[in-house]
């Protein structure tokens, strides 16, 4: 329930990030171990998503739509706050692919 709407622009659309089962916390858990982790060496989230679609519809041509599971590549791109929220703006050819099912969420 944001207070804000976002409508991004042309070929792009807002995530937000979703944490995975993927972490290492998580993968050195289920093997048993703790593995601690610095921020710097924390993997960033690659998988978001969709909450706003931009007007190219190019987006829907390729299957885009507010809800689904994208992935993209871990420092794409642009990082955006509202409301100390944090939200990515991805333009298309950063998203890698499109995921229908919901990942584990940590």
């Amino acid at each position: 329930s944001m207070g804000k709407v976002m409508k991004p622009l042309g070929a792009r659309v807002i995530v937000q990030e979703i944490i995975t089962t993927l972490s290492l916390e998580a993968r050195g858990a289920k093997a048993g171990i703790k593995v601690i982790t610095s921020d710097d060496n924390r993997p960033r989230p690659t998988q978001g998503k969709v909450i706003a679609l931009g007007n190219d519809p190019m987006l829907q041509e390729v299957g885009l739509t507010e809800g689904c599971i994208v992935t993209f590549a871990p420092h794409a791109g642009i990082r955006i706050y509202v409301e100390e929220e944090e939200f990515r703006s991805l333009e298309l050819q950063e998203i890698i692919m499109i995921t229908t099912e919901t990942p584990e969420v940590v």
